[in-house]
């Protein structure tokens, strides 16, 4: 019985160190665990958020110029210890951003216009790494936009001559705009778009009458309306109930009534020259319309006045 007794005291005793080291870990773990927040919080207090300077900037505009993005090697040999390389990158690229960013103080010259034109005619369209490397501190992104603004001033209308190449080139390579795209200096979108154009077949009163009664039964519900046009796209059927307000139920095509005007009159001064909102307030006119009415009558009528 004895014997018993001591196993029972020994089997308690046992658990209650086992429970008092667990109970010893658990505190000491939060100690420092508070400890450890303590310091983080010091830290986040005492840390300093050191600016660029302008001496700074070029510095690494100049270690750029000669190295390239190599930011171990900038780091070491011009920045160290203040700039970790990871803030060398992050910084080069919000340089970039604003290099960007349209502003008169990031204007391309006349004479890097030059550059860009003559680097399309050796490398092509396209080639915008090789391009970039022709200047000091452009890089491909840049060039390519900049392009993007030269082309399309240059581009203009389609000539006969193009449609005829165009119509070839697809007949040829089929649906690869992008790559017919940079034989005319045009977007893949642009592209698309004409061939869409050139390949459109009319629309019928029929089916104008058709599209305007889906419409009203259906409304804007573009893959109903689609199955009753087999031959049309989805861009087509949009094109036309967009382009042409008599397919449009909710739209008066006849002459302005008072309420319009009246709507027109206190949503223009509103608004101004914004005629998707100035549509939008009126309810029964497009915004096409809008537009229409205030230079053939709203704006003779003021300088009669």
């Amino acid at each position: 019985m004895l014997q018993n007794f001591n196993l029972t005291i020994f089997k308690i005793s046992k658990r209650w160190i086992k429970n008092g080291i667990k109970f010893y870990e658990k505190f000491s773990s939060a100690q420092i665990c508070n400890k450890k927040n303590d310091n983080l919080g010091k830290l986040i207090k005492t840390r300093k958020v050191v600016t660029w300077s302008e001496e700074e900037i070029k510095r690494l505009h100049d270690a750029i110029a000669e190295h390239g993005p190599n930011w171990k090697m900038i780091w070491e040999k011009y920045f160290k210890p203040h700039r970790s390389p990871r803030l060398l990158n992050q910084k080069w690229r919000v340089l970039n951003m604003i290099k960007q960013r349209p502003s008169y103080y990031n204007h391309w010259t006349p004479e890097e216009d030059e550059i860009l034109k003559n680097g399309v005619t050796i490398y092509g369209a396209g080639k915008w790494v090789e391009i970039s490397k022709l200047f000091k501190q452009r890089d491909s992104l840049q060039v390519r936009s900049r392009w993007k603004v030269i082309s399309s001033k240059t581009r203009g209308k389609w000539t006969p001559e193009e449609d005829s190449k165009l119509l070839e080139l697809i007949k040829e390579h089929g649906n690869k705009w992008t790559m017919i795209g940079k034989t005319f200096n045009r977007s893949p979108d642009d592209v698309y778009l004409h061939y869409f154009y050139l390949n459109r077949v009319k629309w019928t009163k029929e089916e104008d009458n058709k599209l305007y009664d889906l419409v009203k039964k259906y409304g804007e519900d573009w893959d109903v309306i689609k199955k009753y046009f087999p031959r049309r796209s989805f861009y087509d059927i949009k094109l036309r109930y967009i382009k042409y307000p008599r397919t449009n139920p909710n739209i008066n095509v006849g002459k302005w009534n008072s309420e319009e005007i009246a709507a027109f009159n206190k949503a223009f001064d509103e608004f101004g020259k914004k005629w998707k909102y100035v549509a939008d307030s009126i309810g029964t006119r497009t915004p096409n319309q809008c537009s229409q009415y205030y230079y053939r009558i709203f704006k003779k009528s003021i300088n009669n006045a």
